[in-house]
């Protein structure tokens, strides 16, 4: 198994892990965000970030332009915000899903092997 942590990247955790984006941090480190807890937990690292950061006008700006056509996991990594926080500011905005994203998201969905595998078929009981 190859070791994945190093003295460069043990120094970059210690001085970004506090306050960074920790989806960033991750993909700069070239690990999972679960390798990255793990691996602040053994360093004793803490997070400083408020977990309340407040919106930003620019990003309720983009919000509220993309938000009726744009899948929530690119609104996640734009706004960086997560999901909960996205849907609420949205609410919190009057913003809805257009029709046509919708029928779009059911016809992905109406496709999936799963969704046909359990379907009733002509003449079953």
């Amino acid at each position: 198994m190859k070791r994945v942590w190093n003295d460069e990247k043990n120094a970059l955790m210690r001085r970004l892990y506090p306050t960074a984006h920790l989806g960033s941090l991750a993909a700069r480190l070239g690990v999972t965000e679960k390798a990255l807890r793990s691996r602040a937990k053994v360093m004793g690292l803490k997070r400083r970030v408020n977990k309340k950061h407040p919106w930003t006008q620019r990003q309720i700006a983009y919000l509220t332009k993309h938000y009726a056509d744009t899948p929530i996991e690119v609104l996640i990594v734009k706004t960086r915000h997560d999901q909960k926080s996205i849907w609420n500011k949205a609410k919190a905005l009057g913003l809805r899903k257009s029709r046509e994203f919708l029928a779009e998201v059911g016809r992905k969905c109406s496709q999936h092997p799963r969704s046909i595998a359990t379907r009733f078929i002509k003449g079953q009981e």
